[in-house]
């Protein structure tokens, strides 16, 4: 009976890590199709104001997957015992700690240029400050997507390994 009782505690464990990979899964795809829609369209030919505000958005989006690849970081963390792992783990929690930092004042920053063109600086003045926000952007957009689709990739080979566990 109580080996039963550990079988099925087990296979319950299996199940919720699999729904939780799959959940991450969904999640990442999600920031996937994002991250490509805001890249396709910072390629379009748009006005100043229009890529500002544009860039605010996209800033507020990478910020949102920097902070759940964060809350991802501090679970696995919780879980994990092997302090080399641990520590790898504090370093990217921290890492991720002064992205959005940084996204903050990148954020701020479009927000004072979209200030400026409203009010009716002409564009070519700010050219420079514009490049400052989008070019950080469009790196940052690219490494993350590079980053989410090795991700999907060791989502799915977690997968295939409870799966196998699970036989």
């Amino acid at each position: 009976q109580h080996q039963h009782q550990q079988q099925h505690q087990m296979q319950m464990q299996m199940q919720q890590a699999m729904q939780q990979v799959q959940s991450q899964v969904h999640m990442t795809m999600h920031h996937i199709q994002q991250l490509q829609a805001s890249l396709s369209m910072s390629m379009t030919q748009m006005m100043p104001l229009q890529q500002v505000q544009g860039a605010q958005q996209d800033i507020l989006k990478l910020s949102t997957m920097i902070h759940q690849r964060l809350q991802a970081v501090q679970m696995q963390a919780a879980r994990a015992t092997d302090p080399s792992q641990v520590s790898i783990l504090r370093d990217v929690e921290m890492r991720a700690g002064s992205e959005i930092n940084y996204w903050q004042h990148k954020g701020q920053e479009a927000a004072a240029l979209a200030d400026s063109l409203q009010q009716g600086t002409p564009p070519f003045v700010l050219m420079g400050q514009l490049q400052n926000v989008l070019q950080p952007l469009h790196q940052a957009q690219q490494q993350m997507l590079q980053q989410q689709q090795q991700m999907v990739q060791q989502y799915q080979q977690q997968l295939i390994a409870l799966q196998q566990q699970q036989q």
